[in-house]
């Protein structure tokens, strides 16, 4: 199963964030940010993860907690 959110959007460029369940290991997910420039639609950079539900759950917590 696969999640895809917009994380923030504006004038110039979108920021999404995607979620993929992986088939194996079991409780393991891809995790990817793409920065997309509007304007060019051709230019785009990602940030890609495989993490486990506890380590984006503590990746959340480290980010909210300053």
């Amino acid at each position: 199963m696969s999640e895809e959110k917009i994380i923030r959007q504006t004038s110039d460029f979108r920021l999404v964030l995607r979620k993929t369940a992986c088939q194996a290991p079991e409780n393991f997910y891809h995790v990817e940010l793409e920065n997309q420039q509007i304007r060019d639609k051709t230019f785009t950079s990602a940030y890609n993860f495989f993490l486990t539900k506890e380590e984006i759950q503590k990746l959340s917590e480290y980010l909210l907690n300053d």
